[in-house]
């Protein structure tokens, strides 16, 4: 494991990039030029490494006994007592690293499986998924601003299409919105129906970029959770009276 320590490039935009960023090195290096390691946010693995990870979860063991492994490897290692080089990777170091170097490699297959999926006319829109919390940035004042996904979702619960987002607005997912659209018909499938939490607010602005024809409702959670909240209140009005 490499810790890397980098420049930060900015340009009059505001944008700042690392200076081993993936868009970078691709603007500097041609395609054909492959790095001896993997690269993330802040480490670097050589390639044996991976392949070192990819030959013992072929062999059964789970993340957990991977890292127990690595730790007594390096504990062996006349430098270990270098702190810089004695650090072994976390559980959730390990496991990022194993999914995107695996993405890396089945990146074709991947997108050639995403684009084969269609729905039989309905599909679901949603932008509520818990996990989302957790994913954001930290303005300069300190607050933690989440980025919420947007998911499509087909009939099967097969998700057809996502995307990061930094605010809930229909301009953020118009274009991932056209892609699925664009998908459907290519497959010779029409969406008929949309399934979404804010339908009210929603409705207008799909069926300006989808067609008229569209239909656009409140999905079935946030229906139920609206009979509900409407029947808690009656309670409570008539247990106060």
């Amino acid at each position: 494991m490499v810790l890397l320590i980098g420049r930060v490039y900015g340009c009059s935009s505001n944008h700042e990039y690392l200076s081993y960023s993936p868009s970078i090195l691709k603007a500097v290096f041609p395609p054909w030029f492959q790095f001896p390691f993997h690269i993330q946010h802040r480490v670097g693995f050589v390639y044996s490494f991976l392949q070192f990870l990819f030959t013992l979860t072929d062999k059964g063991f789970e993340i957990t006994e991977i890292v127990d492994i690595i730790g007594k490897r390096r504990s062996h290692q006349k430098w270990s007592c270098n702190k810089i080089y004695s650090i072994v990777p976390s559980r959730y170091l390990i496991t990022s690293s194993f999914v995107s170097h695996f993405f890396e490699k089945m990146e074709d297959f991947y997108m050639s499986k995403m684009t084969s999926l269609c729905c039989r006319g309905s599909i679901s829109l949603d932008h509520t998924i818990k996990v989302a919390t957790n994913i954001g940035y930290q303005r300069t004042d300190g607050k933690w601003v989440t980025q919420y996904k947007a998911l499509f979702i087909n009939e099967d619960g097969q998700v057809l299409s996502w995307q990061f987002t930094k605010t809930k607005s229909f301009e953020d997912v118009k274009t991932l919105i056209l892609q699925v659209s664009k998908r459907m018909t290519a497959l010779n499938k029409n969406i008929s129906t949309i399934y979404i939490d804010d339908c009210c607010s929603w409705r207008q602005l799909l069926q300006s970029s989808l067609g008229y024809e569209v239909n656009v409702k409140l999905d079935l959670f946030h229906a139920v959770q609206r009979i509900t909240k409407h029947e808690e209140r009656n309670t409570n009005t008539i247990s106060h009276a």
